[in-house]
This record gives C-alpha cells, sequence and structure tokens, in this order.
C-alpha cells in the first residue's frame, strides 16, 4: 500500500508547489504549504501578492470579523487593524476569532507576506533594521544594535517616557523601519 494511504483510500496527491525565487521565497514556500484554500495558493503562486490580492483576503478578514460582531477598521499601511469587541465578549474569545478569521481569510499567509514585503522588500534582518531606525530617531543611544535588540527587545514603555512625540516614533519604527510606507503616503 502506497504512503499515506489506508484500505480502501487512495493516496493524497502532493501539492504541486512552484519554484519561488528572491527573498522572499522561503517564506512564499511556507506560507503556499499551509494556505488553506486554492484561491490563497494562486495568490501566492507567482512569487508576488497584488494589491487586488491582497484587497480580496483583507475584504474576506474583515467580514469575518464583524460576522462575529467585532468592529473592525484597517488602521494603518502597515497592517494592523483596530477593533472593538462587543460588550461581554471577552478576549480570549476576540483573540480565538481573530485567528480564525486570519487563517479561513489568507490574512495570516497573503495579507502577513503583502505586508512584510511591503515594509521590507529585501528581506533584511528585522531586528537589525528596526535597531538602526530607532538609532537614526534617537529613540535610543548609538551603538544600540540587533544582537542587543533581539536580547531584550524594546518595548514602548523603555522609550516613551510619557512622551507621546517618542511613542509615535517608536511606533513608526516597528511599522515602518525602513520608512519605504511612509514614502508612499
Amino acid at each position: 500500500m502506497p504512503p499515506g494511504s489506508s484500505a480502501g483510500q487512495q493516496p493524497r496527491e502532493p501539492i504541486n508547489e512552484p519554484k519561488f525565487e528572491g527573498p522572499w521565497a522561503a517564506e512564499f514556500e511556507d506560507a503556499y504549504r499551509t494556505a488553506l484554500s486554492e484561491d490563497h495558493r494562486r495568490a501566492l503562486a507567482d512569487g508576488v501578492v497584488s494589491e487586488a490580492e491582497f484587497a480580496e483576503v483583507q475584504n474576506d478578514f474583515l467580514e469575518c470579523m464583524r460576522a462575529t460582531g467585532i468592529s473592525i477598521t484597517a488602521d494603518n499601511p502597515g497592517g494592523g487593524y483596530d477593533y472593538t469587541v462587543p460588550a461581554g465578549m471577552g478576549g480570549d474569545t476576540s483573540q480565538e476569532i481573530d485567528i480564525r478569521c486570519a487563517h479561513e481569510s489568507g490574512e495570516s499567509t497573503v495579507g502577513a507576506l503583502y505586508h512584510a514585503i511591503g515594509k521590507n522588500p529585501e528581506n533584511l534582518d528585522e531586528a537589525k533594521i528596526l535597531a538602526q531606525c530607532l538609532v537614526d530617531r534617537g529613540l535610543v543611544e548609538k551603538g544600540y544594535n540587533a544582537a542587543r535588540y533581539n536580547s531584550q527587545p524594546v518595548v514602548y514603555d523603555d522609550l516613551i517616557d510619557q512622551n507621546i512625540d517618542n511613542f509615535k516614533r517608536t511606533d513608526e519604527c516597528i511599522q515602518d523601519p525602513l520608512g519605504i510606507l511612509a514614502a508612499r503616503e
């Protein structure tokens, strides 16, 4: 009996994965393998997530979340959503809904790649570019680097000192460490 089959069952056909190339190839391979639908795999198959493909995924995600009574809007070009849960819905429940909707809609695969590539097209080391952004903006001392960030990631409380401008600049580094998204606005 062939591997992957049992008495009375046909062997499962393996997913015919495309060959991905470029700085995001490994991430596309992983997303393609874990995608839950053929539509999501089609969006990933060419190694590019178009604005139209992302818009469809995002719309499906927003509809899924809203169908549960959660009020949600997309709140920044780097990804992320602002949502309010209905009275009586706990945090654990809303998080479970978020995870389920992200998987079902493709937000966790197609959408995640769309946002990641948009802010870091060459797939540079995230900790390195984030640390450099924080240094460049004067939010941490010169010499702060990826190794230090990885050993003790900066959290907002470490940087803001109750200063809303520092909070905003820190958030900008986290959302757009290379300044690519800001240049598009």
